[in-house]
């Protein structure tokens, strides 16, 4: 349950988030950020656990509708978060998406499939969310988000998930790095938009 952060060019200790879970999700920004689900550091049974950090302290906040195994899923901020998919042990997996206005949760558009450990990137309203893993292995699609609908779009170059993601990426500029294929990869990918062309790019 250990927590740093990240204060541009060394990293801080901070107050330990009072859940200790890995797998978890998350969305916001430094100085008021949530950490969403995972598990129990020692097992695999999912939470509904939400915790926000303020710069300061952590408090806990509404648990999740349903317990969900995140790795690195979550986007937007601490008032507009999304989380799409998620997953319980045993090869449990969803194509639900919960929408947090800050104080309580509500159902988004379902997701095209069933995935955990996607990554995301952008405002809840404008996000994309690209790579997983679903049955019967890891992801190469990608799809737009406009706060209602999901679009698909250009598909990764290397399929993966539980990449790095850049969280303030936006459905025309983020990027990706890392993650399992299932093996780790270090490959790096930008995603852009230009002259009505989409692409996904290795770096």
């Amino acid at each position: 349950s250990g927590a740093s952060e990240w204060g541009g060019s060394s990293w801080t200790s901070i107050p330990a988030r009072p859940t200790d879970a890995r797998y978890v999700g998350g969305f916001g920004t430094g100085t008021n950020g949530c950490m969403v689900g995972g598990a129990t550091w020692g097992g695999i049974t999912a939470s509904t656990n939400v915790d926000k950090w303020n710069g300061t302290s952590w408090t806990s906040e509404t648990a999740l509708p349903v317990a969900k195994l995140l790795a690195s899923g979550g986007s937007g901020i601490e008032t507009a978060g999304l989380v799409v998919g998620g997953g319980q042990h045993p090869g449990i997996r969803f194509d639900t998406v919960d929408e947090y206005n800050g104080s309580s949760w509500s159902a988004g558009g379902t997701y095209p499939a069933p995935v955990d450990s996607i990554m995301q990137a952008g405002p809840s309203a404008s996000a994309m969310a690209f790579g997983g893993s679903a049955s019967p292995g890891r992801l190469s699609e990608s799809n737009s988000y406009d706060g209602a609908t999901w679009t698909s779009s250009a598909n990764l170059t290397t399929a993966r998930s539980a990449g790095a993601r850049s969280i303030d990426g936006t459905t025309s500029a983020c990027l990706i790095a890392g993650g399992t294929m299932p093996g780790n990869t270090n490959a790096t990918e930008e995603f852009s938009v230009a002259d009505a062309a989409v692409t996904f790019t290795a770096s």
